[in-house]
């Protein structure tokens, strides 16, 4: 009866060990993924003469893709705009 109950012991012991690397396995995975995503920004200003928002993300050289919507309301000139140096 005892070498029974420590053969059981072992395969429990065995299958938690077994069950452990995999859940350690997988955490690890999904961690490295979240760590590779691009996250998204969105941009909201003065753009090109007017007003802009737009989505974009960057790239390893810090350059701006943009990806997604873009809105760009132009800034309507008045005589008191355009007489002014």
């Amino acid at each position: 009866m005892k070498v029974y109950a420590t053969t059981t012991a072992n395969k429990t012991k065995k299958n938690m060990k077994k069950k452990f690397k995999i859940t350690l396995f997988w955490l690890v995975i999904g961690l490295s993924f979240q760590v590779n995503c691009q996250t998204i920004k969105t941009y909201s200003g003065t753009y090109e003469g007017g007003y802009a928002t737009y989505q974009y993300y960057e790239n390893k050289n810090y350059e701006r893709i943009l990806n997604g919507s873009f809105t760009h309301k132009k800034k309507h000139m008045t005589s008191a705009t355009m007489n002014k140096k």
